[in-house]
């Protein structure tokens, strides 16, 4: 070993041959941490994104029970408010017909005619109430639709734009 070493001490072709190998030998053991080090980087990335990905979908099922319980109690209140109007309509209904009874008949004609135009007008209404809600509904269905198709794009655009980032940095 020792011969060896004088032998390359000796002869400059040798001994530059030797540094050289030295240096690729440092250079491939350079190259080789840095890619385990990256690896293991994106290895981190890697389990965050999911455990992120786990928490949003989590929290995704937890809005989505929210707002089916939401949508639920809506839909009682929309009865009770309704069997209330119906209620209210038959008792106005019924307090116009006591009167009706003690006035002239003339007098009564009139009136029911007035109760029913009011009742229409109400019953119009409601109905155009009942389309708006409805309209309203579907659109609110639609924007979170949307909301939920840009939230995906952009955590796509943003795994896309990260991964172009760090192809920029190995070139």
């Amino acid at each position: 070993m020792k011969d060896l070493i004088q032998k390359i001490g000796s002869d400059p072709t040798l001994m530059f041959a030797a540094a050289v190998a030295v240096v690729i030998l440092l250079f491939v053991l350079l190259v080789v941490i840095v890619a385990t080090m990256r690896v293991r980087g994106y290895r981190m990335r890697f389990e965050n994104l999911r455990i992120e990905t786990i928490e949003k979908s989590k929290r995704i099922e937890e809005l989505q029970t929210q707002l089916n319980a939401v949508s639920l109690k809506n839909a009682q209140y929309t009865q009770e408010l309704k069997q209330f109007g119906d209620v209210k309509e038959r008792l106005m209904a019924k307090e116009k017909e006591a009167e009706q009874l003690h006035e002239v008949l003339s007098q009564t004609k009139s009136e029911l005619s007035q109760t029913q135009a009011q009742l229409d007008a109400t019953k119009e209404r409601l109905e155009a109430l009942q389309e708006e809600h409805k309209a309203l509904q579907e659109r609110f269905e639609t924007v979170t639709e949307e909301n939920n198709k840009l939230r995906i794009n952009n955590a796509r655009l943003l795994t896309k734009l990260e991964s172009e980032a760090r192809m920029g940095k190995r070139t």
